[in-house]
């Protein structure tokens, strides 16, 4: 049940992830939010979506590290505290954690607006930690050969995808919002449609040097379950 349960945390934390740094990319990218400018209607219900996002991430990273506490604990008689910390999955948690919350204090002072520079500044580099971040708890890190490489690619290809994944949510977030500017669905499509084209172009990219690392032969894509799932994100 806990593999269960953290599997479900996980692919949450992916997509909530996502929405956080894809809308702060298509805030800033698609729907032209300046710095020092009030956000307009669309702008603020994209910051809060991504307060929203970011938070609930911070509290997901943290039920991930309860489930794994509470197994190891099953399995020794005992929280074992002191060793937990120690282990980079729990300070790397703990500082995703940290990411989430100051995401959304950002995301929501951006929206109260107008904010500086260093407000936007912080939710940019706050949001591309948070998914960035997620490299460490990733396959490379268990790499003995060339994991300085593929935690690089690792958190390549996750961003890329979460600019994409995640600005797709905020398009349709942006079309179910009544108050638009008129005339203004043509350019934001526009720019969305060019910024996703080179989301997935970047993902792909990474996705074959790493599918180079990991996969290895092409007997391994129907010989490997990570062959397999290689194939079937491809298809």
């Amino acid at each position: 049940m806990a593999g269960f349960l953290d599997v479900l945390l996980r692919g949450l934390i992916l997509a909530l992830a996502s929405v956080a740094l894809g809308g702060g990319v298509w805030t800033r990218g698609v729907l032209r939010a300046e710095p020092g400018a009030k956000p307009d209607a669309a702008a603020r219900r994209a910051l809060r979506a991504v307060a929203l996002a970011g938070a609930l991430t911070a509290l997901c990273q943290a039920a991930v590290m309860l489930v794994a506490l509470v197994e190891l604990g099953r399995l020794h008689a005992g929280w074992p505290l002191g060793l937990f910390v120690q282990t980079t999955f729990a300070r790397a948690s703990s500082a995703r954690v940290a990411l989430g919350v100051g995401l959304a204090v950002f995301a929501l002072r951006v929206a109260a607006g107008p904010a500086g520079r260093a407000w936007w500044l912080g939710l940019a580099g706050t949001a591309v930690a948070l998914v960035g971040s997620s490299a460490v708890l990733s396959h490379a890190v268990a790499r003995v050969d060339d994991r300085a490489a593929l935690l690089a690619l690792d958190a390549v290809h996750q961003l890329s995808a979460a600019v994409w994944v995640g600005g797709l949510a905020h398009l349709v977030l942006y079309g179910w919002g009544g108050d638009r500017e008129p005339g203004s669905d043509r350019g934001v499509l526009r720019r969305f449609s060019n910024l996703a084209l080179l989301s997935v172009a970047v993902l792909t990219a990474a996705g074959v040097a790493m599918t180079f690392f990991y996969v290895g032969d092409v007997a391994a894509f129907a010989g490997t379950a990570y062959g397999v799932m290689v194939v079937s994100k491809a298809l």
